[in-house]
């Protein structure tokens, strides 16, 4: 059997009285919405888009320091929940507030500087391309096409 699992039946009741308590617990007393964990919940699809940006920046400043890497884990963790929370949050309450007074104006600039980018890019990789070198030789192969 599972080594951490208890092997008595008091020790399964111990642990089935603790996960009672726990649930009723967390039911009873941590039931409700607050202030921070409303903007925490309207934070977290954001959060979800830009944290490994933010992880990954905080991580490179941190690359060559000498602290212990345990330290370095749980200083990376702490700081890009802060930070990510913090930029959605800047975001939604200064930016996105001055952007929705002008959106449709605003949603066909960017539809315009959308197409206008693909149709760059799409230009780009397009182009000129001369294959036809007047000294370029065939490729060489294994089979030189004499019988």
């Amino acid at each position: 059997m599972i080594s951490f699992l208890p092997q008595t039946k008091v020790g399964i009741m111990k642990v089935v009285c603790l996960l009672y308590v726990m649930i009723n617990t967390f039911r009873v007393y941590l039931n409700k919405q607050g202030r921070i964990s409303k903007e925490l919940n309207n934070n977290s699809f954001n959060v979800y888009i830009i944290h490994t940006i933010v992880l990954g920046c905080i991580a490179l400043t941190m690359l060559n320091t000498e602290i212990p890497s345990l330290l370095k884990f749980l200083i990376l963790t702490v700081s890009t929940y802060a930070a990510s929370n913090l930029i959605i949050t800047f975001y939604r309450k200064v930016i996105k507030s001055k952007i929705s007074i002008k959106r449709k104006e605003i949603a066909m600039k960017t539809v315009t500087t959308a197409m206008l980018v693909v149709t760059l890019l799409t230009g780009a990789g397009c182009g000129n391309q001369d294959n036809s070198a007047p000294n370029r030789r065939p490729p060489r192969g294994s089979h030189s096409g004499k019988s």
